[in-house]
């Protein structure tokens, strides 16, 4: 690491030129200073003028820089008292040399706190890009449909309901129609991933005021308000959407809501197509349902087959011995002790 940028804060070729102007400034203001109070016969704590010289340089060097910045103005007051004042020093002067040093170490312990606020703000500053980037990416390459959404108006209406003496939104919207339509219109889409996009469409997923088809079905909206006046943190049910092509698909819907009212500028909302899942779902229960009125068919089948044998046996002993006997009827002379016996 080279000694300029151990001294000046690291800038790209236009910060470099701002570090370089800063630099001059300060080397000029503390040249004058110095020839000031060295030179002229002014009287007084002109080295205090150094805290000048360190304000300008602290906005281009780091905290080495403003050490070694402060090193140089306090030798630059002592060159210059040992220089005026060799053979004649006083009190007064040397009371001047103590205030400008003071002043000189006050305002360097002041920067040097503000430089380690700075970097304390960067570092925060960096940390917040790199979770939104991550968050960003996240949002941005998911499979699941995601919007971000700002309910802040909308919240703010049915909070002002609320403090109206308004708890049930549904009541409210059965006395008040046009209460849905107006609370459509006061949510915006922020942004929406690629995966929103092929669910429902490209227009469905525009930023800007969010269409009413994207709604889901009106009872199951006024569940989602519902959620926000009563102060939910999640919203999850099935719903029904509209894609720009006009196909109804079944979707499960959620919603996350924010602790802080605040953050309801940026509500996350996905959706999870389960039209097949739920397609394959009732195919399954009519094949069961098949499969039962087959079951039970085969059983009234087996029953009636068993009946049927059970019935048989002894009808058939019957017919037999019916025909034995006709046979021992029609002898000549007949058998009636035979016929008697059967």
């Amino acid at each position: 690491m080279s000694t300029a940028s151990t001294i000046f804060r690291a800038h790209d070729a236009e910060g470099s030129g701002h570090n370089l102007t800063f630099g001059l400034i300060a080397a000029a203001l503390a040249a004058a200073v110095f020839y000031v109070d060295t030179y002229t016969d002014i009287e007084g704590a002109i080295a205090v003028l150094y805290v000048v010289t360190m304000l300008v340089a602290a906005q281009a060097t780091t905290r080495t820089g403003l050490l070694v910045i402060a090193a140089v103005c306090a030798a630059l007051s002592l060159l210059s008292y040992a220089t005026t004042h060799r053979n004649d020093a006083d009190l007064q002067s040397t009371i001047r040399l103590t205030v400008a040093l003071a002043a000189l170490f006050v305002t360097t312990m002041l920067l040097l706190k503000t430089e380690s606020a700075r970097l304390a703000l960067l570092s925060i500053n960096a940390a917040l890009k790199d979770s939104e980037a991550r968050y960003r990416s996240i949002f941005d390459r998911t499979r699941v449909a995601l919007w971000e959404r700002d309910y802040s108006k909308l919240r703010r209406y049915l909070m002002d309901l609320r403090a109206q003496g308004v708890t049930d939104i549904k009541a409210h919207a059965r006395t008040q129609p046009a209460v849905v339509d107006h609370c459509v219109g006061l949510i915006e889409v922020v942004a929406a991933n690629e995966a929103a996009r092929e669910l429902l469409g490209p227009q469905a997923a525009a930023v800007g005021t969010l269409r009413r088809s994207v709604i889901p079905g009106q009872e199951k909206f006024l569940d989602v308000l519902q959620a926000i006046m009563d102060g939910e943190r999640v919203f999850e049910d099935k719903a029904e959407a509209r894609a720009d092509n006009g196909e109804d698909k079944l979707v499960l819907l959620s919603i996350s809501f924010p602790e802080d009212p605040a953050a309801f500028n940026r509500v996350v909302v996905s959706m999870v197509d389960i039209t097949q899942r739920e397609m394959a779902l009732k195919a399954l229960a009519e094949a069961q349902a098949e499969l039962t009125k087959a079951s039970k068919a085969a059983t009234v089948g087996a029953m009636s087959a068993s009946l049927a044998h059970e019935l048989n046996q002894p009808l058939g002993a019957i017919v037999v011995n019916a025909q034995t006997l006709l046979r021992w009827l029609d002898r000549d002379p007949p058998d009636l002790a035979a016929v008697r016996r059967s």
